[in-house]
């Protein structure tokens, strides 16, 4: 039988720290964590730091400046998107590039509208109602993203056609485009007690449509002028390198780098004599 002087004092000590270690161990009854350690690290937290718990009753949403920005984008951008469906390089037009341009243009009309109740078959609504909002911005943006689309049904009317010679006529295509259009929100309003309402259903995508709308309306915020400041950087940077690309494609640093006295038709008249 072994005794404790057979064992080597590693190996003891080890054993004796061991011990030590589940005796002053606490119960897992006795351990209370504090919400406030995790605060960082919660999901809920750090969305409560982009969308304001709070909300402001009396600014104004549904506008005439409002109305009439979204039709008109919704317009431009549903006409592009249609012409360009087919191309394989089609231009996007970005909700973003919407909540830049409608800014200064509903800022320009809050000052140039003159402040006037207007009745149009029973409808009263109130031409300039103040400072542009960040609410009128949110619907304008709504509007655009969700019109200012290409309608996917117009392969069904342009196959028929083309492919198995079928004429559909207006009143037909028109319902097909509307119907297949509008199914998708109606999808949306089915699931809107599932993935809406509740609180834990979170998008992480539109937090940084939230964060720039706050950017944009939030001057007297201190992380607002920063963020304004780095959006001029980039927008700088970001336009100074188009430029630059579209100087290049078209050659013009080949033109001033041309001899002096040659000129365009010496050029022309060297490439037909060899």
């Amino acid at each position: 039988m072994r005794t404790n002087e057979d064992i080597p004092q590693g190996v003891q000590d080890e054993m004796e720290l061991k011990l030590l270690d589940e005796e002053n161990r606490p119960n897992e009854e006795d351990i209370h964590y504090d919400e406030a350690d995790f605060e960082d690290d919660d999901g809920l937290h750090m969305i409560r730091q982009v969308v304001s718990e709070t909300d402001n009753p009396n600014l104004p949403s549904l506008t005439f400046r409002a109305v009439v920005l979204g039709t008109l984008f919704t317009i431009l951008g549903a006409g592009m998107s249609q012409l360009f469906f087919y191309k394989s390089n089609a231009p996007s037009f970005s909700s973003y590039f919407v909540i830049l341009v409608t800014l200064p243009l509903a800022r320009w009309m809050a000052k140039v509208l003159p402040d006037r109740v207007v009745n149009i078959f029973g409808w009263r609504f109130q031409l300039n109602p103040g400072p542009f909002s960040v609410k009128e911005h949110v619907l304008i943006a709504v509007i655009v993203s969700s019109g200012a689309t290409s309608a996917y049904a117009s392969d069904i009317i342009n196959i028929q056609e083309l492919f198995f010679g079928q004429h559909m006529s207006a009143l037909p295509s028109l319902v097909l485009l509307i119907t297949t259009q509008v199914i998708g929100f109606g999808f949306a309003g089915l699931v809107y007690d599932l993935l809406v309402r509740p609180p834990g259903m979170v998008f992480p995508g539109s937090l940084v449509t939230v964060s720039l709308f706050n950017t944009l309306h939030d001057q007297e915020s201190a992380l607002t002028i920063k963020r304004m400041r780095f959006f001029m950087i980039a927008f700088a940077c970001s336009s100074i390198n188009a430029l630059t690309v579209f100087l290049l494609s078209i050659s013009l640093f080949r033109w001033f780098g041309r001899p002096h006295g040659a000129s365009l038709g010496t050029d022309v008249e060297h490439c037909k004599v060899n």
